[in-house]
């Protein structure tokens, strides 16, 4: 056997660090039983042993930190405190019990916290730093930190003070039951950090920063608890100085998972061992689990474990179940989601040394507030490309389009590059289109264009560039598609046309027989001029691109269910529904047959088969699809994003026609207010949703304010919509309407025959739209006692009607319901009764 003397190996010195550990869950007067039973033969071991105890309890008497000892039975329940009750314990904080109290002053109700101080061997000192506790918890007031109420000794000298009760559950707990998305975590988190920035700014460090010690009430509200062992900065500050340190070897005055190194250590303490700790609970609300997993309760395996373990990335830390928690559509969106800006600001806050983490909470929010808007982060290096893709980010809404039809577009953009990097000679391409970019954007820091550059500034002179270079077939036709899709998606229909009739140029030089690249041009531009009221021209397109979808067939089906989806809804605007559903379900089966239901870009599907569904008066059917969408791509998206407030509208639509007119408008409104703040006043989703109220407004008889959304409508005419976009005849209609029932019957007139002479020129021969105009003008000419024109214009309309859209469909109801009013308001009883009776025939 081994003489090893005074000398402890590195298995006996973890035996000794076990033994220490599991010596301190005991009362004092069982550790010699342990130590005998446990280091029986072993003198080294039994004395090493006996003199980290001897230590510890040395430092328990200097420090007033004592363990667990039996309260007075004054401090039980029932015992009365100057205004308030005691209550059962609820708990045990760092320096003492925590039990329910309620006022009992009949002043008024109120449930409160009253906290003891736990008895030592040494209660002077213990009582100072009690004492210090209270003075700086009187002088630190804010909405995100229990308050205190009152405090005091008792008469056996246990300090207490009562402090607001604070009826919550602990931050991860609260957001996981709810399974909050990461944006809205981070919301909460950010209240956790003002409540620690308030703290420091009194020269407070809270050092026991943890869920358990931060709570959140039902409306949302964060409330930081127990400032129990806050070392006070100001040394200065006689009255609520505190000399004694309170870290020593086995003597925990905070909870160690969530401890600073330099607490671990024993090392002076500053504002930067919080600003750790904010960052173990932002890691663990994200991740689910805490950055680091010790593997010992002994502070001094800790201190070696801090020093060698590397904290994993957020995304790897995740169980396999996480990303349900998060409300993700599934683990890989997830880790896409805590990549990049959130690993990079959680990893500042977790480094060892303090000097390289956030110099101050404000740093720390600083970027988060940068995270959340979109802009770059001081956490992550600042290339070129990163400043390009955070500014593209932060004008997301002005560079993806919120209608339906632009949404199939980014998913076009996003899987033609996917596809692109299926071989490695493409991958080279994707990678030879990316350091394009890089140059292109990059060259010219968008920020230099000042503070109210637009997307649109920067595209402009990205296209510029482009023009001027002399690049391959491919590069080029790669590098135009991506940018007419972003000038598609701001609403510039003219050049995006520009930029897509080029790449589709040199796709066919590339490929005369056409491929699947070729496809997806065709697609894209037909979006142009579905965009732009050209539907035979983006039927015919969509034709040609969905036989080479056929002929060039590729294992990700979403791009080819988003020609499907286009060509549906290029079918709906054409008054074909029936053919539009059909072609929609293609869409629905090829996605489920891939695996692709539930896949983000089918909620552009969902949505428009919702707005087809209902137009064809299958409004429950039509509610619950655009339900469907809503999900689909609130969860893909989060709550701010065009796609989100496209659903919306269109679940507007559904819900006015199932009667819930006051739901319906509100819903309008909201999504007016939130495309007005995202896309601007001048888009032409903006325009869509305008008129969409007005027509709303219509049907409550609210004339005025139809009338003021139509003519801010009319007012984008020849700026950013031209005469071809159907936001212009409609608002026309409307406004006609509106005038009418404003005592202005000619000039209401003139708007009418000028919509009805837009759609004609602008719409193919029989087209169900131009019918619903000839009925539209009936109703106004019967306002204006023009009977006999106004009948013959009614009949033919609602017979046009029948014939194209089906006896449920909605505009069938509306001109049924106007030749009602014609019979009525021209004195003809027998024939206003036939049309009611036709009319609640045909109903749904």
């Amino acid at each position: 056997m081994t003489d090893i003397g005074d000398e402890l190996t590195a298995r006996r010195f973890e035996r000794l660090e076990s033994l220490f550990a599991e010596a301190l869950e005991l009362a004092p007067a069982a550790r010699d039983a342990l130590v005998l039973s446990q280091t029986q033969g072993d003198a080294v071991l039994a004395r090493e042993l006996r003199a980290l105890l001897l230590a510890h309890e040395r430092s328990e008497s200097l420090s007033g930190i004592a363990q667990p000892m039996p309260f007075d039975a004054e401090t039980g329940a029932g015992t009365r405190l100057g205004a308030f009750v005691v209550g059962r314990r609820i708990g045990m904080g760092g320096m003492g019990a925590v039990h329910e109290g309620t006022r009992a002053d009949a002043q008024y109700q109120q449930r409160v916290a009253v906290k003891f101080l736990r008895r030592s061997a040494d209660d002077a000192m213990a009582v100072a730093r009690f004492r210090a506790e209270q003075q700086f918890l009187a002088s630190l007031q804010h909405p995100n930190i229990a308050a205190l109420l009152d405090g005091g000794v008792t008469p056996t000298g246990t300090p207490y003070f009562v402090m607001e009760y604070v009826d919550g559950a602990p931050l991860t707990t609260w957001c996981d039951e709810r399974v909050l998305r990461v944006r809205e975590r981070l919301l909460l988190f950010r209240q956790v950090c003002l409540a620690v920035r308030a703290a420091h700014q009194r020269l407070v460090v809270h050092r026991d920063l943890k869920p358990g010690n931060i709570f959140v009430t039902a409306d949302g509200t964060v409330k930081l608890l127990d400032f129990g062992i806050a070392k006070l900065l100001d040394e200065s500050d006689t009255e609520l100085r505190v000399d004694v340190p309170i870290t020593a070897i086995g003597q925990q005055a905070f909870t160690p998972e969530y401890a600073a190194p330099e607490q671990i250590w024993g090392e002076a303490v500053d504002t930067r061992a919080d600003i750790y700790a904010l960052g173990v609970v932002l890691y663990e609300l994200l991740a689910g689990r805490r950055p680091l997993a010790f593997t010992s309760a002994s502070p001094m395996t800790m201190a070696q474990q801090i020093r060698t373990a590397t904290v994993p990335r957020l995304g790897d830390a995740m169980d396999s179940d996480r990303w349900r928690v998060l409300g993700e559509r599934s683990p890989e969106r997830a880790r896409r989601r805590l990549a990049g800006d959130l690993d990079a600001i959680a990893g500042v806050a977790l480094r060892i040394e303090p000097a390289r983490r956030y110099a101050s909470v404000d740093a720390l929010l600083d970027d988060l507030d940068r995270y959340l808007d979109g802009r770059p982060v001081a956490a992550r290096p600042d290339g070129a490309w990163y400043r390009v893709r955070k500014f593209v980010a932060r004008h997301a809404l002005e560079t993806v389009a919120g209608s339906v039809a632009l949404a199939s577009l980014v998913t076009g953009v996003v899987v033609s590059q996917r596809q692109a990097r299926r071989a490695e000679s493409e991958n080279a391409r994707a990678r030879e289109v990316t350091a394009f970019l890089t140059t292109m954007l990059g060259a010219s820091n968008p920020e230099s264009f000042g503070k109210d550059i637009t997307m649109r500034t920067v595209l402009d002179s990205a296209a510029r560039r482009l023009d001027a270079q002399q690049l391959s077939p491919s590069l080029d036709a790669e590098v135009r598609s991506i940018v007419g899709g972003t000038y598609l998606a701001l609403g510039e229909f003219a050049e995006a046309e520009r930029q897509f009739v080029r790449t589709l140029a040199e796709r066919r030089r590339s490929a005369p027989g056409g491929d699947y690249e070729t496809a997806v041009t065709l697609s894209q531009l037909s979006l142009v001029h579905e965009n732009s009221g050209r539907y035979e021209k983006a039927d015919s397109l969509l034709l040609q691109a969905e036989q080479l979808y056929e002929q060039f067939p590729h294992p990700d089906a979403l791009q080819e269910v988003a020609a499907f989806e286009n060509r549906g809804r290029v079918l709906f605007r054409l008054g074909r529904n029936a053919e539009a559903l059909t072609v929609l379900r293609r869409a629905f089966a090829v996605s489920r047959e891939r695996g692709k239901a539930d896949d983000p870009a089918m909620a552009t599907t969902y949505i428009n088969a919702a707005a087809i569904t209902s137009d064809m008066g299958e409004n429950v059917e039509a509610d619950s699809l655009a339900k469907r969408g809503y999900e689909i791509a609130r969860r893909a998206h989060g709550d701010d994003f065009p796609l989100v407030w496209s659903a919306l509208a269109v679940r507007s639509g559904t819900l006015e026609r199932l009667g819930k007119m006051d739901e319906a408008e509100s819903m309008l409104r909201a999504v007016l207010a939130a495309r007005k703040r995202i896309l601007g006043e001048t888009h032409s989703d903006y325009a869509f949703t305008m008129f969409n109220l007005a027509d709303h407004l219509l049907r409550k008889g609210q004339w005025a304010e139809a009338a003021d959304l139509s003519r801010r409508v009319l007012a984008l005419r020849g700026t950013t919509i031209d005469d071809t976009h159907p936001a212009i005849a409609v608002s026309m209609q409307y406004l006609g309407r509106a005038l009418g029932h404003l005592d202005s019957l000619s000039a209401g007139e003139r708007w009418l025959r000028a919509s009805l002479a837009l759609r004609t020129r602008n719409l193919p021969p029989g087209h169900w739209l131009l019918a619903s105009s000839e009925s539209a003008l009936g109703e106004h000419l019967v306002l204006a006692h023009k009977f006999p024109e106004a009948e013959r214009l009614l009949l033919n309309a609602e017979a046009k009607l029948v014939a194209s859209q089906g006896e449920k469909s909605p505009v069938v109801r509306d001109a049924r319901g106007r030749i009602v009013a014609l019979y009525v308001a021209w004195g003809k009883a027998r024939e206003a009764e036939k049309w009611r009776t036709t009319l609640a025939s045909g109903s749904p």
